[in-house]
């Protein structure tokens, strides 16, 4: 028994130590890994960043949404991914080598420092920034309260490299997300089209509903999101002629699901900047984009180039007049047909090309009136989302829809032969 004891003793101990050794391992690893890293914070904690460069502090402030923004010395959006982005490099910058005993700091571009950051909503030190190293594959800095200079490892572009806190500024034209835009305006002179999403679909609502073209739309939203600000004018007078974003400026309108801006274009540059400001923001915007300079303009620039929205494919049921005529069918989705009343049975191929002249004829124009003056035919569908419309094709190649009372089309449309 005794011998039991002493067995059991002897494990106890071995384990005691193997855990003392363990944790002084892991302890000596820690700190070893926190003296490669430059600092070790919560960047999801972090509520407000303060960068000085020279005499001018910086404040970027965020919200309890997670929406950053800068405070001082101007009032501005700031590029949330930027201030991330340089959360990431003061938590994750690898420490290439410390100076234990440094000359003096301003041989490091550090007295005085060119730039210092602090955090707010952590506990972290203060981070001097400093100069490149010769070798200019790292940056020489300092940690409040951590002997020694360190040289931080340089990644590309940076924010260590130059210090400029105007690169935390939001740099898109429109501050939005270009997939949730579901309303655009158009305004220039006085004269305004409205364009709205009703599901996947585009239209013209203002002057009037009128189909738009997704292709346009599309173009449009690319040329407004991908545009990109050069660079700022603050303080200045929106009013100054030189810009023109008075009353002679494009107004461009954009509704998002909760976030909606007036985006005023004025003049260009032979550089190819075009001046532009918006609700929200203080500062006249300088905006690179070439796509800027051909905004299109008024109802007939958005008409959609195809006589209707319908999705031939999710036709259930049609009926179509002719002089010659009638075909009524009900398309009988199992067995890929489409029935007669009569039960004569017709294939697809017999009947999506019919559809496709009807309904996906080219639109040519539109002017406001009741009907063509002397029909040829007529087509009645109804698809299977439950979209109802009924077409009267004119002989002189005007079109009317009952669901846009009040306009008629000018469409190009080879109007299909009863099958045989």
């Amino acid at each position: 028994m005794r011998k039991i004891l002493v067995a059991l003793a002897i494990l106890v101990a071995a384990a005691v130590g193997f855990y003392l050794v363990m944790e002084r391992k892991d302890t000596r690893e820690r700190q070893e890994d926190s003296n490669r890293r430059l600092l070790t914070l919560d960047e999801r904690a972090v509520s407000e960043v303060r960068a000085r460069v020279g005499e001018v502090e910086w404040v970027v402030i965020r919200d309890g949404e997670g929406t950053w923004s800068i405070e001082a010395p101007i009032r501005d959006p700031a590029d949330s991914g930027a201030v991330m982005n340089l959360l990431r490099l003061m938590n994750q910058t690898e420490v290439m080598d410390t100076i234990e005993e440094p000359e003096q700091l301003s041989a490091y571009g550090l007295d005085p420092a060119r730039a210092e950051i602090r955090v707010v909503g952590v506990s972290a030190p203060v981070l001097f920034i400093g100069s490149e190293t010769p070798t200019r594959n790292g940056i020489f800095m300092r940690v409040e309260g951590r002997p020694g200079v360190l040289v931080g490892k340089a990644e590309m572009d940076s924010p260590f490299l130059n210090p400029d806190p105007s690169r935390l500024r939001e740099r898109t034209l429109t501050g939005m997300q270009m997939n949730d835009i579901r309303r655009v305006s158009i305004t220039e002179s006085g004269d305004s089209v409205i364009l709205e999403k009703d599901g996947e679909q585009w239209w013209i609502t203002g002057p009037r509903r009128l189909p738009a073209s997704q292709a346009v739309l599309t173009s449009l939203l690319e040329a407004l999101g991908n545009a990109e600000v050069a660079g700022f004018i603050d303080e200045a007078d929106p009013a100054e002629p030189r810009f023109r974003l008075g009353d002679t400026a494009l107004v461009v309108g954009l509704a998002g699901n909760s976030v909606e801006r007036e985006i005023r274009l004025g003049a260009g540059t032979d550089a190819g900047v075009r001046f532009a400001s918006r609700t929200g923001r203080e500062a006249i915007m300088a905006v690179f984009g070439e796509r800027l300079f051909a905004i299109p303009q008024g109802v007939d620039a958005f008409l959609d180039s195809k006589l209707t929205k319908a999705n031939r494919y999710k036709v259930r049921w049609f009926r179509y007049e002719t002089d010659d005529g009638t075909l009524e069918v009900r398309r009988d989705p199992e067995r890929e047909i489409w029935l007669a009343e009569d039960g004569r049975e017709y294939a697809d191929s017999d009947v999506f090309p019919m559809l496709v002249r009807l309904l996906e004829g080219r639109l040519l124009g539109w002017r406001q009136g009741s009907g063509p003056a002397s029909q040829a035919a007529s087509l009645e569908y109804e698809q299977e989302d439950g979209l109802k419309d009924r077409l009267v094709y004119g002989a002189d190649g005007t079109v009317s829809l009952q669901s846009l009372p009040g306009v008629v089309f000018t469409a190009r449309v080879r109007l299909p032969e009863l099958p045989g």
